[in-house]
């Protein structure tokens, strides 16, 4: 007899782990793993590997930006622009906008480059 919720686990794991870039034969011996320590212990697979993404981070770091990555993007956006229309309206400071215009895309690139940065592997 299966585990219970063993299937809505597998599932949440194989699209953490597809997330993550985990290649398919990879995937296979993780589930086939999880499927039988779940069927040897009769325990949710919940508690015996933890939560399904937990679980995939073993293998892979999540791709996506993370929620403050998001906002600070967002912040430098809307920065950039707000500059834009306060410049419009004091050519004056041209020379202060062009640096904004300059130093706001690197701002940027460094918030991508910290979200991506390389994790230190396990051995």
């Amino acid at each position: 007899m299966p585990a219970p919720g063993l299937d809505e686990y597998l599932d949440e794991l194989v699209i953490a782990l597809q997330v993550r870039k985990v290649p398919h034969a990879t995937i296979h011996e993780i589930v086939s793993e999880v499927e039988g320590k779940a069927a040897a212990t009769g325990k949710p697979a919940q508690d015996l590997f933890g939560s399904p993404r937990a679980h995939a981070d073993r293998w892979g770091k999540d791709p996506r930006w993370p929620l403050w990555a998001k906002a600070i993007a967002v912040v430098l956006v809307l920065a950039f622009a707000a500059g834009s229309i306060w410049l419009a309206q004091h050519p004056d400071m041209v020379l202060i906008g062009t640096l904004v215009a300059f130093i706001a895309p690197f701002l940027i690139f460094l918030a991508w480059a910290y979200s991506h940065r390389a994790q230190p592997s396990e051995d």
